[in-house]
Protein backbone atom coordinates (compact mmCIF):
# COMPACT_ATOMS: atom_id res chain seq x y z
CA UNK A 1 0.00 0.00 0.00
CA UNK A 2 1.42 3.36 -1.03
CA UNK A 3 1.61 5.90 1.77
CA UNK A 4 1.82 9.63 1.44
CA UNK A 5 5.46 9.63 2.58
CA UNK A 6 6.49 7.36 -0.29
CA UNK A 7 7.17 9.23 -3.56
CA UNK A 8 5.04 7.51 -6.18
CA UNK A 9 5.59 8.16 -9.88
CA UNK A 10 2.64 7.51 -12.20
CA UNK A 11 3.32 6.94 -15.90
CA UNK A 12 0.18 7.33 -18.02
CA UNK A 13 0.18 5.48 -21.36
CA UNK A 14 -2.84 5.55 -23.67
CA UNK A 15 -2.67 2.64 -26.12
CA UNK A 16 -1.97 -1.04 -25.53
CA UNK A 17 0.71 -1.14 -28.25
CA UNK A 18 2.46 1.83 -26.62
CA UNK A 19 2.38 0.08 -23.24
CA UNK A 20 3.80 -3.17 -24.63
CA UNK A 21 6.49 -1.31 -26.58
CA UNK A 22 7.57 0.85 -23.64
CA UNK A 23 7.65 -2.11 -21.26
CA UNK A 24 8.06 -5.49 -22.94
CA UNK A 25 8.59 -7.53 -19.78
CA UNK A 26 5.83 -8.98 -17.61
CA UNK A 27 4.08 -6.57 -15.27
CA UNK A 28 2.32 -7.04 -11.98
CA UNK A 29 -1.34 -6.24 -12.57
CA UNK A 30 -3.20 -4.51 -9.73
CA UNK A 31 -6.93 -4.23 -9.20
CA UNK A 32 -8.58 -0.87 -9.66
CA UNK A 33 -10.45 0.69 -6.76
CA UNK A 34 -13.81 -1.06 -6.41
CA UNK A 35 -15.83 1.94 -7.56
CA UNK A 36 -13.84 2.07 -10.82
CA UNK A 37 -13.58 -1.61 -11.71
CA UNK A 38 -16.06 -1.10 -14.54
CA UNK A 39 -13.56 1.22 -16.24
CA UNK A 40 -11.37 0.12 -19.15
CA UNK A 41 -8.22 1.19 -17.31
CA UNK A 42 -5.32 -0.99 -16.21
CA UNK A 43 -2.89 -0.38 -13.39
CA UNK A 44 0.51 -2.11 -13.22
CA UNK A 45 3.43 -2.19 -10.85
CA UNK A 46 6.51 -1.24 -12.87
CA UNK A 47 9.22 -0.55 -10.32
CA UNK A 48 9.08 0.09 -6.58
CA UNK A 49 7.16 3.35 -6.22
CA UNK A 50 6.40 3.47 -9.96
CA UNK A 51 3.10 2.49 -11.58
CA UNK A 52 2.11 2.30 -15.24
CA UNK A 53 -1.45 3.44 -15.88
CA UNK A 54 -3.09 2.28 -19.11
CA UNK A 55 -5.63 5.11 -19.37
CA UNK A 56 -7.10 4.51 -22.82
CA UNK A 57 -6.98 6.67 -25.91
CA UNK A 58 -8.31 10.22 -26.01
CA UNK A 59 -8.59 13.21 -23.72
CA UNK A 60 -11.79 12.17 -21.98
CA UNK A 61 -10.43 8.73 -21.06
CA UNK A 62 -7.21 10.33 -19.83
CA UNK A 63 -9.08 12.99 -17.87
CA UNK A 64 -11.32 10.52 -16.05
CA UNK A 65 -8.46 8.12 -15.35
CA UNK A 66 -5.97 10.72 -14.10
CA UNK A 67 -8.57 12.48 -11.96
CA UNK A 68 -9.19 9.18 -10.18
CA UNK A 69 -5.75 7.59 -10.05
CA UNK A 70 -3.64 10.62 -9.03
CA UNK A 71 -5.32 11.02 -5.63
CA UNK A 72 -6.04 7.30 -5.18
CA UNK A 73 -2.38 6.32 -5.58
CA UNK A 74 -1.17 9.53 -3.90
CA UNK A 75 1.04 10.41 -6.84
CA UNK A 76 4.10 12.52 -6.23
CA UNK A 77 4.91 12.98 -9.95
CA UNK A 78 3.12 12.22 -13.20
CA UNK A 79 4.36 11.52 -16.71
CA UNK A 80 2.54 11.13 -20.01
CA UNK A 81 4.45 8.83 -22.38
CA UNK A 82 3.61 7.56 -25.86
CA UNK A 83 3.45 8.55 -29.51
CA UNK A 84 2.72 11.94 -31.05
CA UNK A 85 2.35 13.49 -34.46
CA UNK A 86 4.84 16.16 -35.50
CA UNK A 87 3.88 19.76 -36.18
CA UNK A 88 7.32 20.60 -37.56
CA UNK A 89 8.86 19.43 -40.80
CA UNK A 90 12.30 19.10 -39.17
CA UNK A 91 11.15 16.65 -36.49
CA UNK A 92 11.79 13.16 -37.79
CA UNK A 93 10.02 9.95 -36.85
CA UNK A 94 11.59 8.49 -33.74
CA UNK A 95 12.67 11.79 -32.19
CA UNK A 96 11.55 12.26 -28.59
CA UNK A 97 9.90 15.45 -27.35
CA UNK A 98 10.30 16.44 -23.72
CA UNK A 99 7.44 18.84 -23.05
CA UNK A 100 8.19 22.24 -21.59
CA UNK A 101 4.41 22.81 -21.63
CA UNK A 102 1.20 21.34 -22.97
CA UNK A 103 -1.77 23.14 -24.50
CA UNK A 104 -5.34 21.96 -24.92
CA UNK A 105 -6.78 23.40 -28.09
CA UNK A 106 -10.14 21.75 -28.64
CA UNK A 107 -11.75 20.30 -25.52
CA UNK A 108 -12.84 20.74 -21.86
CA UNK A 109 -11.66 24.36 -21.74
CA UNK A 110 -14.61 25.37 -19.54
CA UNK A 111 -13.59 22.78 -16.96
CA UNK A 112 -9.95 23.82 -17.08
CA UNK A 113 -10.84 27.47 -16.46
CA UNK A 114 -11.59 26.51 -12.86
CA UNK A 115 -7.93 25.86 -12.02
CA UNK A 116 -5.74 28.78 -10.95
CA UNK A 117 -2.67 27.08 -12.39
CA UNK A 118 -4.00 27.14 -15.96
CA UNK A 119 -2.29 29.70 -18.15
CA UNK A 120 -5.16 31.35 -20.02
CA UNK A 121 -5.09 33.64 -23.00
CA UNK A 122 -7.39 34.45 -25.88
CA UNK A 123 -6.31 33.53 -29.39
CA UNK A 124 -7.84 34.24 -32.78
CA UNK A 125 -8.58 31.32 -35.10
CA UNK A 126 -10.82 31.35 -38.16
CA UNK A 127 -12.04 34.81 -37.18
CA UNK A 128 -13.27 33.58 -33.79
CA UNK A 129 -11.93 34.05 -30.27
CA UNK A 130 -10.80 30.84 -28.51
CA UNK A 131 -9.49 30.17 -25.04
CA UNK A 132 -6.07 28.58 -24.97
CA UNK A 133 -5.56 26.41 -21.90
CA UNK A 134 -1.89 25.77 -21.18
CA UNK A 135 0.03 23.99 -18.46
CA UNK A 136 3.72 24.45 -17.80
CA UNK A 137 5.71 21.29 -17.13
CA UNK A 138 7.41 21.13 -13.76
CA UNK A 139 10.89 22.52 -14.40
CA UNK A 140 12.62 20.37 -11.77
CA UNK A 141 11.06 17.26 -13.30
CA UNK A 142 12.03 18.35 -16.83
CA UNK A 143 15.64 18.97 -15.76
CA UNK A 144 15.84 15.64 -13.93
CA UNK A 145 14.46 13.72 -16.91
CA UNK A 146 16.86 15.46 -19.29
CA UNK A 147 19.83 14.71 -17.04
CA UNK A 148 18.91 11.05 -16.56
CA UNK A 149 17.80 10.22 -20.10
CA UNK A 150 19.99 12.33 -22.39
CA UNK A 151 23.13 10.16 -22.12
CA UNK A 152 21.18 7.38 -23.89
CA UNK A 153 18.35 9.02 -25.84
CA UNK A 154 18.28 12.34 -27.67
CA UNK A 155 15.60 14.67 -26.32
CA UNK A 156 14.14 17.75 -27.99
CA UNK A 157 12.29 20.16 -25.73
CA UNK A 158 9.05 21.57 -27.09
CA UNK A 159 5.34 22.30 -26.69
CA UNK A 160 2.86 19.45 -26.91
CA UNK A 161 -0.67 20.18 -28.07
CA UNK A 162 -3.55 17.89 -27.20
CA UNK A 163 -6.66 17.32 -29.26
CA UNK A 164 -9.49 14.84 -28.91
CA UNK A 165 -9.11 13.81 -32.54
CA UNK A 166 -6.41 12.29 -34.73
CA UNK A 167 -5.15 15.12 -36.94
CA UNK A 168 -3.26 14.16 -40.08
CA UNK A 169 -4.31 16.98 -42.39
CA UNK A 170 -1.38 19.06 -43.63
CA UNK A 171 -3.18 22.40 -43.69
CA UNK A 172 -4.86 21.92 -40.32
CA UNK A 173 -1.58 20.93 -38.65
CA UNK A 174 0.10 24.07 -39.98
CA UNK A 175 -2.79 26.18 -38.72
CA UNK A 176 -2.58 24.64 -35.23
CA UNK A 177 1.16 25.29 -35.04
CA UNK A 178 0.72 28.89 -36.17
CA UNK A 179 -2.01 29.60 -33.63
CA UNK A 180 -0.81 27.59 -30.65
CA UNK A 181 2.97 27.29 -31.15
CA UNK A 182 2.93 23.51 -30.87
CA UNK A 183 5.79 21.20 -31.85
CA UNK A 184 3.75 17.99 -31.83
CA UNK A 185 0.36 16.72 -30.74
CA UNK A 186 -1.18 13.81 -28.89
CA UNK A 187 -4.62 13.15 -27.43
CA UNK A 188 -3.94 12.82 -23.70
CA UNK A 189 -1.13 14.93 -22.25
CA UNK A 190 -3.04 18.17 -21.58
CA UNK A 191 -5.84 16.29 -19.82
CA UNK A 192 -3.35 14.54 -17.54
CA UNK A 193 -1.50 17.82 -16.97
CA UNK A 194 -4.77 19.47 -15.97
CA UNK A 195 -5.46 16.78 -13.35
CA UNK A 196 -1.89 16.94 -12.06
CA UNK A 197 -2.14 20.71 -11.62
CA UNK A 198 -5.50 20.33 -9.89
CA UNK A 199 -3.89 18.04 -7.34
CA UNK A 200 -0.63 20.03 -7.11
CA UNK A 201 1.46 17.18 -8.53
CA UNK A 202 4.50 17.86 -10.78
CA UNK A 203 3.90 16.83 -14.41
CA UNK A 204 5.94 16.33 -17.58
CA UNK A 205 5.50 14.47 -20.86
CA UNK A 206 7.75 12.45 -23.17
CA UNK A 207 6.40 11.78 -26.64
CA UNK A 208 7.96 9.90 -29.54
CA UNK A 209 7.29 11.31 -33.02
CA UNK A 210 5.36 8.57 -34.84
CA UNK A 211 4.23 10.43 -37.94
CA UNK A 212 4.97 13.67 -39.73
CA UNK A 213 2.47 14.75 -42.36
CA UNK A 214 4.78 17.63 -43.29
CA UNK A 215 7.26 15.12 -44.73
CA UNK A 216 6.50 13.24 -47.94
CA UNK A 217 8.18 10.10 -46.60
CA UNK A 218 5.71 9.64 -43.72
CA UNK A 219 3.50 6.56 -43.90
CA UNK A 220 -0.19 7.23 -44.33
CA UNK A 221 -2.94 5.45 -42.45
CA UNK A 222 -3.12 4.42 -38.80
CA UNK A 223 0.05 2.31 -38.84
CA UNK A 224 3.25 3.89 -37.56
CA UNK A 225 6.81 3.53 -38.81
CA UNK A 226 8.86 0.81 -37.04
CA UNK A 227 11.40 3.51 -36.14
CA UNK A 228 8.83 5.04 -33.79
CA UNK A 229 8.38 1.73 -31.97
CA UNK A 230 12.15 1.25 -31.73
CA UNK A 231 12.54 4.69 -30.20
CA UNK A 232 9.74 4.15 -27.66
CA UNK A 233 11.23 0.78 -26.75
CA UNK A 234 14.67 2.36 -26.21
CA UNK A 235 13.05 5.01 -24.02
CA UNK A 236 11.40 2.26 -22.00
CA UNK A 237 14.63 0.28 -21.60
CA UNK A 238 16.46 3.42 -20.52
CA UNK A 239 13.72 4.32 -18.09
CA UNK A 240 13.82 0.85 -16.53
CA UNK A 241 17.46 1.40 -15.54
CA UNK A 242 16.88 4.75 -13.87
CA UNK A 243 16.84 5.45 -10.18
CA UNK A 244 13.36 6.96 -10.12
CA UNK A 245 13.98 8.54 -6.72
CA UNK A 246 16.23 11.06 -8.51
CA UNK A 247 13.49 12.10 -10.95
Amino acid sequence: MTTQSQPHLLIFIAAQNELKTFCNHSLCHHSLPKENQHRAWSYYGYQPQVSLIHCGIGSFNALACAETMIPTLRASRCLSIGFSGSHRKDLNIGQIILATSTVAFDYHTKTAQNTLEARMQEVQKDGQTHQLVGFESDQHLVKALHKQLSPTVHLTQGVIGSSNQFNRNFEFIQQIRTVFGTDCEDMESAAIAYCAFRHHVPFAALRVISNNELQESTQQGQGFDPIAFQSLNLLGKTFAQLNVCTI
